[in-house]
């Protein structure tokens, strides 16, 4: 899936409309029944034996369901050998204002051409993670891309969740629920690295509750502190900073320009935990 700035960039998919199921018999019924109850099977298979955690799904704080990725969508997708068609139904460009905000329609069809669902997703220059950074100083256009592709990725998990009946199992992605987000790695590091108040109680703000007031008081952190942070997830979770191999804490610092990227904590840990 790729942004493109026309909707004709796809050759249309020759879809046509599922006929009408007859339900009319006791057999025709249970046959839907078992069909249904098998394709429900399969992603729960292909939950336990080939998707993985921090790769193909993840998790929203406070939720009991994963929230599908991309990734995983993908490989429920060819697994069911789903057909998609991505168009973009609206845009808006204001370049004055730097504002940007793209919808995109993914349509699903079976191998056979038949219609399963269709679904649209919005992704706008407006929304708190693209507007803080612009707030910053970033230009708005320099999104503009991101904003589409990100588009395309709601709409087509979408419409795969809808298509496997999957929702029970697999809640949206996480990149849309910007209040849920993980727990900021100033309350992880401090728990990770003492119960008791670091030196100077820089880090205590609340009965119970410990992080850093400020990023000045950050910056003054020493690498001990830092060292005891365990990752939540990713590849190496349950690994601390201090025994993270440092291609791995490179690479986090990659993605420091990326808005994107889920874990901006991660990057201010391994600065801090490097200075």
């Amino acid at each position: 899936m790729t942004a493109d700035n026309t909707n004709t960039a796809q050759p249309a998919l020759e879809i046509v409309e599922r006929q009408t199921l007859d339900l009319s018999s006791q057999e025709s019924r249970d046959a839907t029944v078992n069909e249904m109850a098998n394709m429900i099977s399969m992603v729960e298979d292909a939950k336990t034996r080939i998707l993985q955690p921090s790769i193909h799904y993840g998790f929203i704080p406070g939720t009991q369901r994963p929230s599908l990725w991309q990734p995983g969508a993908e490989i429920l997708c060819q697994m069911f050998q789903w057909q998609t068609q991505m168009d973009r139904t609206s845009e808006y460009e204001n370049w004055e204002n730097g504002i940007f905000s793209y919808t995109y329609k993914c349509t699903l069809s079976s191998r056979h051409g038949d219609l399963i669902t269709e679904r649209e997703a919005t992704c706008s220059t407006q929304e708190p993670n693209y507007q803080r950074q612009i707030d910053r100083g970033a230009p708005a256009a320099q999104f503009r891309e991101t904003v589409m592709l990100m588009a395309e990725k709601r709409a087509y998990v979408a419409a795969v969740r809808a298509a496997g009946a999957c929702s029970a199992i697999f809640t949206q992605d996480d990149d849309i629920v910007p209040d849920q987000k993980p727990t900021p790695v100033q309350k992880k590091v401090a728990a990770a690295v003492t119960p008791e108040a670091p030196k100077g109680n820089r880090w205590k703000v609340g009965e119970g509750e410990w992080k850093y007031p400020s990023a000045k008081a950050a910056n003054e952190a020493t690498k001990d502190d830092f060292s005891a942070f365990v990752f939540p997830s990713g590849k190496h979770a349950g690994k601390t900073l201090g025994n993270t191999p440092e291609d791995y804490l490179d690479w986090i610092l990659t993605k420091e320009s990326d808005p994107t990227f889920r874990y901006p904590e991660w990057i201010t840990a391994v600065k801090a935990y490097r200075n």
